[in-house]
């Protein structure tokens, strides 16, 4: 028999799978926000047929076209695996989660 203390255990590592989730599921939003940003940055460098401003803090600053095209595709291919690592991570989380929420409601009902 499953007493008490143990479900309550079980509830708070619910809770912080839960948090873990959100949070994770917020950062994987964040990066797809940013992959939108550089394939719309991409975009307009493509159609640019002169200069190209980099922003730089404050400040834009005249930057080399074929540079900027590379940087914005060596963050962009950055940004992907830490988004696909994310999901799978994600993933994780939700079978982790449904487990443990099973387990509870189970223990609960006992």
């Amino acid at each position: 028999m499953t007493d008490k203390k143990d479900i309550q255990k079980d509830i708070e590592q619910l809770q912080i799978v839960e948090q873990t989730l959100q949070t994770t599921m917020q950062q994987k939003q964040a990066f797809h926000a940013q992959l939108l940003e550089i394939d719309n940055a991409l975009t307009e460098i493509g159609k640019a047929k002169e200069k190209v401003y980099k922003v730089v803090g404050p400040v834009m600053v005249l930057a080399d076209k074929d540079q900027v095209k590379k940087d914005l595709e060596s963050r962009k291919e950055l940004l992907s695996v830490r988004a696909d690592n994310l999901e799978k991570h994600e993933s994780k989380l939700k079978d982790k989660f449904e487990s443990l929420q099973k387990q509870v409601m189970e223990s609960m009902k006992k």
